[in-house]
């Protein structure tokens, strides 16, 4: 049956359209289109309940960033605007001084 509705193609593995299959067939979904848009309604919609999620508990991450750096962000947010500011002058300048930073920072992590 032709459709005025948008198309694309999807390359999946293997192991991805067992997966599809699986989920069309214990759902009884006619057709392969069908679950693949009813997976990703699934997928946007739990996304977008994780990212509402506003329990104050829960750390805030940021993708591929290491604890090291999450604690270094942290220690910056805690020095005010004078801090954040000297800290950004150094910043602008030469690699030797952002290597001095990362030191500085390091020393004062360690005695915490």
């Amino acid at each position: 049956m032709p459709t005025d509705r948008p198309r694309l193609t999807v390359t999946l593995t293997d192991e991805m359209l067992r997966d599809v299959e699986d989920f069309r067939f214990s759902r009884r979904i006619k057709t392969q289109s069908k679950a693949l848009s009813e997976l990703i309604k699934i997928g946007m919609q739990r996304l977008e309940s994780e990212l509402n999620d506003t329990d104050e508990k829960k750390p805030v991450t940021v993708d591929g960033l290491t604890d090291q750096e999450m604690r270094f962000l942290a220690l910056y947010d805690q020095l005010g605007e004078g801090g954040q500011s000297l800290i950004d002058g150094w910043l602008s300048l030469t690699p030797p001084n952002r290597r001095l930073l990362l030191a500085i920072l390091q020393a004062i992590l360690q005695q915490q």
